[in-house]
């Protein structure tokens, strides 16, 4: 064999040798290539213990007003009952009774004032807790799940491209080398000696 044979032998081998490797490396990527498991959003548990305890506030928003009314129907209770021993009666006492259940009236009316004051303000609190925990939730949910996914997942289909372009990268070369192996006439000549020895 001549040693432009020769040399063209060796070229195609080494572009079939490279393109082999090249293959291999291709599917090498391809089967160690995993997908990222797919995500999904847990509410941290601070953020329920806040809206928990803003909703123990809400629902009692002004604890104290059983207390109040209790003592404001105490009092008119013990006043009639003193009014009655004491006047047996008279108009007079008529009088005063209906001033007290008047201020008795007065007074539950201030109180249930108080009360929608404070379930009103308790209400307010809890849409501002859930608002503001809401954002936070976002957030944290976008920087530390989202956006770590997204990363993984652009990752997962940069390295299949790459695999993909080797492994065809690697079959193109092969073929090349085969091809000119094919149109190189003295290494097909040769190789054709060798084979009917």
């Amino acid at each position: 064999m001549d040693p432009l044979t020769i040399a063209g032998l060796i070229t195609s081998g080494a572009g079939a040798v490279k393109g082999l490797a090249q293959t291999g490396v291709g599917i090498g990527q391809l089967i160690g290539n995993k997908r990222p498991d797919e995500i999904s959003y847990q509410i941290p548990d601070e953020v329920k213990q806040i809206l928990q305890l803003a909703r123990i506030r809400n629902s009692n928003a002004f604890p104290q007003g059983d207390r109040y009314r209790a003592q404001i129907d105490t009092a008119v209770a013990n006043a009639v009952g003193n009014m009655n021993s004491m006047a047996g009666g008279s108009g007079a006492s008529l009088g005063a009774m209906a001033d007290l259940y008047g201020n008795q009236l007065g007074s539950l009316n201030q109180l249930a004032i108080k009360e929608s004051e404070a379930k009103l303000n308790a209400e307010r609190n809890l849409t501002q807790a859930l608002g503001t925990s809401g954002e936070y939730q976002d957030r944290s949910w976008d920087m530390n799940v989202r956006m770590p996914y997204e990363r993984a997942l652009a990752e997962f289909f940069n390295r299949r491209q790459a695999g993909m372009t080797n492994l065809f990268g690697g079959i193109d070369e092969i073929t090349g080398a085969g091809n000119s192996m094919m149109m190189n006439e003295d290494l097909m000549d040769s190789l054709s000696k060798l084979t009917k020895v």
